[in-house]
């Protein structure tokens, strides 16, 4: 299952997710007020044609039932009353204004007792325990409404609680929070145009959006008993034979630097497997590590003679870390300057060395230019080792390692830890789309007539339409650009020239005649110096012509009047 860790907010502030008086706060420091709670999803309901979700909190206890929290998402639908019809009402508002209210519907207790039903479903054993108090909805500090309908009826719009009417008459934010029910308010300037918003609600569609901040987590839950660690490879280097394992003392304990430790539990989670939830393996590992060595890797100073004369044999990776080892790598690499009291790396380039060596001396995997003595020594003396300086070379005084006993991993010793990983903050939002005719059992095809006649010409504003009248209908006006002239169409890039007219147009019952045109020509003509015999000219010696000719081209135009166009006059009407 995909676990998320959602915390709501709004426009106007943070909001929080509380299950009954129950929430739980995560870092106030770096996010006052907010409010937390993971959950992860369930399982879904389908109501209204939607398909929605339910999540439960992930600290839902298994042997406590009755503490249990769900939590769903908001049905959003049309309120509608025993008989199948919208709640609605039509009311005067301030001086001449009309207003309609309807309601959406958030969920009510045949949707609790839905959800109810389908966590029953999965959990048989707990139908008596749970109940709809362990049953609440997403808290949302906005919603926000949008009637595209609204721009059909001029002086009509959505109005909100805190919000006055700017720009945007279909839209408009609500604040539901965890409320059963929504009052949607429609103002009217006019007491007609309120009338068919009311008449015609039923055909509206409406679309919401509402928006919370979430992050995706994942948790890692530790209960583990340490005797099944004996073949994990932590166990198997410290004690088992391992290429750099250690002699344990009569006692039973071995040693080992803090930075081996940790390399020698970066599988933990690979090699072991019991009474744990890993989502995360890295930071199991990295959290396995961090408990261990607070509760069984006790730190311990080991002087350098100490370690030479009775602790090397008995170290985890001895060679590696030892006082010998350690001055040698400084003595090697640094060198003093007395001139500027500076600690100079010898030769050029970095200065690689083994992983735990450079560990232990806090100098990373390489070392570069140079630091100022006081500076040199505070950085190595803060980590694994006590080092100083007689003024020719470095000394290594003591060590710090950590002591494990075997005995750790033969008892009954349980290692449990939960750990939660949270990715950052996102902003998720849900939107949705009610079509309140699929709620009500009345439909545009159930009205009557005058009704949907209402409905079909609030969407006609602007169509141009010719009427066998002389006068326009009720709702119509003359479209005057139309009288004497033929429409044609525009391209849609030339949008600012609609309406605009070319010409000169005809005047009542004109029988003008149009499309007058002009046709250019050319012809070529040839003349002889005498007859010619059956009209064919003669070539040079015919005794029936003569030898001389001439070739002329004549050419101009000629002006067509054009034909009457034949018409019938009717009354051309736009729809107001």
């Amino acid at each position: 299952m995909k676990t998320a860790h959602y915390a709501f907010a709004s426009f106007f502030g943070v909001g929080a997710i509380t299950i009954g008086m129950v929430a739980a706060q995560s870092n106030p420091s770096s996010n006052p007020g907010l409010l937390e709670f993971t959950l992860t999803q369930r399982a879904n309901y389908s109501f209204g044609g939607k398909t929605l979700r339910i999540w439960e909190s992930t600290r839902n206890d298994k042997k406590s039932p009755s503490t249990w929290q769900f939590i769903f998402e908001p049905a959003i639908v049309p309120s509608v009353n025993k008989k199948g019809n919208l709640q609605k009402s039509l009311d005067f508002y301030q001086q001449s204004n009309r207003k309609i209210v309807f309601y959406i519907k958030m969920y009510d207790k045949s949707i609790k007792q839905l959800i109810l039903d389908i966590l029953i479903g999965q959990d048989s054993e707990n139908k008596k325990v749970i109940t709809e108090n362990n049953i609440s909805p997403i808290y949302i500090r906005e919603l926000t409404l949008s009637i595209r309908d609204l721009s059909f009826y001029k002086g009509c719009f959505l109005v909100s609680p805190d919000q006055a009417y700017k720009t945007s008459p279909t839209v408009a934010v609500l604040r539901p929070e965890s409320k059963e029910m929504l009052a949607v308010s429609i103002l009217c300037d006019k007491e007609s145009t309120a009338k068919k918003v009311f008449n015609n609600l039923e055909t509206f569609t409406i679309s919401y959006s509402y928006s919370f901040l979430a992050r995706d987590s994942k948790k890692n839950s530790i209960d583990m008993d340490l005797k099944d660690l004996i073949s994990s490879e932590l166990y198997v280097q410290l004690f088992g034979g391992g290429k750099n394992s250690a002699d344990p003392t009569k006692d039973g304990d071995v040693f080992v630097s803090r930075d081996d430790l940790r390399r020698l539990s970066n599988n933990i989670s690979s090699s072991y497997i019991g009474n744990e939830r890993i989502e995360d393996k890295s930071q199991f590992d990295s959290s396995f590590f961090n408990r261990f060595l607070n509760e069984y890797a006790k730190q311990q100073e080991i002087s350098a003679s100490n370690f030479r004369d009775q602790i090397y044999k008995h170290t985890y990776n001895a060679d590696d870390i030892s006082p010998t080892m350690i001055e040698k790598y400084l003595n090697d690499t640094w060198k003093y300057d007395s001139s500027d009291k500076t600690f100079k790396q010898k030769g050029s380039g970095s200065v690689s060395g083994n992983a735990s060596l450079l560990d232990i001396v806090n100098v990373g995997g390489s070392a570069n230019g140079s630091y100022e003595s006081e500076e040199f020594l505070k950085k190595i003396n803060s980590s694994q080792v006590k080092v100083e300086w007689t003024g020719k070379k470095f000394i290594v005084k003591s060590i710090y390692l950590r002591r494990i006993n075997k005995s750790t991993f033969n008892s009954n010793k349980k290692l449990s830890r939960v750990t939660s990983i949270y990715a950052p903050m996102r902003q998720e939002i849900a939107p949705g789309d009610i079509t309140i005719s699929q709620y009500t059992k009345s439909t545009i095809a159930g009205l009557n007539y005058y009704d949907r006649l209402d409905r079909i010409e609030s969407e006609m504003s602007g169509l141009i339409a010719f009427f066998y009248n002389s006068q326009c209908p009720k709702g119509w006006i003359s479209e005057k650009s139309l009288i004497g002239r033929y429409p044609v169409g525009i391209n849609p890039s030339a949008s600012s020239d609609v309406g605009k007219s070319v010409g000169q147009a005809l005047s009542n019952l004109e029988n003008r005649p149009s499309g007058a045109h002009s046709h250019n020509y050319s012809e070529e003509h040839m003349t002889y110096g005498g007859p010619t015999a059956r009209g064919i000219a003669q070539r040079k010696g015919d005794p029936w012509g003569f030898e001389s000719r001439n070739l002329t081209t004549d050419g101009g135009n000629g002006l067509v009047a054009g034909t009457n166009a034949p018409y019938t006059q009717l009354s051309a009407c736009r729809k107001i």
